[in-house]
């Protein structure tokens, strides 16, 4: 899989733009490799081409991995999707709360939307937020997520017996 996003059909086809593509019919997409975050304008392209509502949250590797689920707390707000958030997250329980309200918030959100997590690093208190996130993320809501690794979200196994995992492997060549 890897040969053949990296070097597109003699057609013109563009191997990496469909397999994006099939990741709408799932919940989550990794884009994992060590190239994937040199994907990032391709996947720009892609987006800007779909027409649905789309949401990339930056989660960077120099930052303090305990602040990111604030963070992507934060962006939904930032984007309109729920209320802001005037007070820090400083437990588990307030994160809790705020995911709460996010899932009631993108269950009613009119039509497709496209979160992108970029940079991720796997980090304990990111992959409980992500895992909640995708456990109770609506059908129309599809997460895809850029990494050098695949994550070890205790939830994909269930995604992949339940079908609603797309991995798309990139090679660095």
């Amino acid at each position: 899989m890897s040969d053949a996003l990296n070097n597109p059909p003699a057609n013109g086809a563009n191997t990496f733009d469909r397999a994006l593509e099939r990741g709408l019919a799932n919940r989550l997409t990794l884009i994992v490799g060590p190239d994937a975050h040199a994907r990032n304008q391709e996947l720009n392209d892609w987006l800007a081409s779909l027409g649905h509502e789309s949401l990339r949250i930056h989660c960077s590797p120099e930052d303090d991995p305990r602040a990111c689920p604030e963070r992507i707390v934060e962006a939904f707000a930032s984007a309109g999707i729920i209320e802001p958030v005037t007070e820090a997250i400083e437990s588990a329980d307030d994160c809790l709360e705020h995911l709460v309200q996010l899932m009631n918030c993108l269950a009613a959100f009119p039509g497709e939307l496209v979160v992108v997590l970029l940079d991720y690093r796997p980090c304990e208190q990111v992959d409980q937020v992500l895992s909640f996130i995708l456990e109770h993320l609506p059908q129309q809501v599809h997460l895809y997520l850029l990494s050098e690794d695949v994550p070890g979200l205790s939830c994909i196994p269930r995604l992949r017996v339940r079908r609603q995992l797309q991995m798309i492997e990139t090679s660095a060549d």
